[in-house]
């Protein structure tokens, strides 16, 4: 949400002056800061999340889908998940990568068949392999396994 902007704002500011401390860098960081926050749980490093995994985005993208109507998530969308845009970018390049008989840059870790599973997947539910070709046969029912 935009209203925490600015709270994440101050947060990483107050890591910033936290470490540039702990590095005799100039900080506005106190002690008595540092006290304050610890009392309250403040976490000085960043969590370090899990990506989502295929079937988790899969999942997120049909419900996109259910709600607007389509599967062409821009990359910077207000109502839908943090990163689904950058996913269905990344499917895109890696079909594009495997149509071109490259190999897929972002999926280094999975054999031919589960590259090919995904893109199956996803073809399966309409997804749009390129949006230059709209109403050209970019999406279809092409089967790839």
């Amino acid at each position: 949400d935009e209203e925490y902007v600015p709270l994440g704002v101050w947060v990483t500011d107050q890591r910033t002056m936290h470490r540039f401390l702990r590095q005799g860098k100039p900080s506005s960081m106190t002690p008595d800061r540092i006290r304050q926050l610890d009392n309250i749980g403040f976490q000085w490093t960043a969590l370090k999340t899990q990506p989502l995994t295929f079937e988790e985005r899969f999942e997120q993208l049909k419900e996109y889908n259910e709600a607007h109507g389509h599967l062409n998530v821009p990359q910077k969308c207000k109502d839908s998940p943090v990163g689904l845009g950058n996913f269905v970018l990344d499917q895109r390049r890696m079909y594009k990568s495997v149509m071109s008989g490259q190999a897929a840059k972002n999926v280094k870790k999975l054999s031919e068949e589960e590259v090919l599973a995904r893109i199956q997947q996803l073809t399966d539910i309409g997804f749009e392999w390129s949006l230059r070709n709209r109403g050209q046969g970019g999406g279809g029912s092409q089967t790839f396994l």
